[in-house]
């Protein structure tokens, strides 16, 4: 790994990935969407879900 690069990036984004598609396909709630990201925090999980994919956990739920 090449100096300065965070080893976790790659897995975080796989796991908010993860918990865009269960939301959107209706699999999930926003609570369960948190744990498979692998937050502890609701707010925490919502501010890198914006950043992310530019909409609230709320919206990917909805199906925007």
């Amino acid at each position: 790994m090449r100096p300065g690069a965070r080893s976790g990036l790659i897995p975080s984004c796989q796991r908010l990935v993860a918990a865009y598609r269960s939301l959107y396909r209706g699999g999930a709630n926003v609570v369960r969407a948190v744990y498979i990201a692998g937050y502890a925090s609701r707010a925490n999980f919502s501010t890198a879900f914006s950043r992310a994919f530019g909409l609230t956990p709320a919206w990917a739920q909805d199906g925007v």
